[in-house]
């Protein structure tokens, strides 16, 4: 499948589906059982070319497998991490100013039903043949904050070029 908007922006790594499956690509790149790997490092790899594929069983990091939607937070442990640090001496990451927001965060995240893997696939690799039916597509922002001033360009659309009126057009 070929992404106009990333030719359009000239995007340097490629662009990649992710979506949920029950059934395990063949040839996919994935963790060992039990050991630990960055999910970061497979969305990496599958903007280079590679597909990659997650499961509970070979996601070690609980903050990929919550992040992958495959198991949520389970909370005694995670506030501390993801703040000030656990009781036992080892650091927090500090994303949260306490582990009272910590856990806020943490009730607060979506839930996902998901299927037995999650698939990071680059989109040229995915064809009509093995196309997931599109079931979502995201959530609605009700508000942002910009720290940063936004400076917003009027500008005009080309008369020759395609404007999508319906989110189906833009998968094809």
């Amino acid at each position: 499948m070929d992404s106009k908007i990333a030719k359009a922006i000239k995007l340097k790594n490629q662009p990649i589906a992710v979506y949920r499956t029950d059934i395990k690509e063949d040839n996919a790149l994935q963790f060992k059982e039990g050991v630990w790997g960055c999910v970061i490092a497979m969305l990496n790899a599958a903007s280079k070319g590679k597909t990659a594929i997650f499961s509970q069983e070979t996601t070690a990091c609980m903050g990929g497998r919550a992040g992958l939607g495959l198991k949520a937070y389970d909370l005694g442990y995670i506030e501390y991490f993801l703040s000030t640090g656990a009781n036992d001496g080892r650091e927090g990451e500090c994303y949260k100013k306490n582990p009272e927001l910590a856990r806020s965060f943490i009730v607060n995240v979506p839930k996902i039903n998901s299927k037995k893997y999650v698939v990071f696939k680059p989109l040229e690799l995915v064809t009509d043949e093995n196309q997931p039916e599109i079931i979502d597509t995201g959530f609605i922002i009700e508000s942002m904050y910009f720290q940063e001033k936004i400076k917003i360009k009027e500008s005009y659309i080309s008369s020759e070029e395609k404007i999508y009126t319906d989110s189906s057009e833009l998968t094809k």
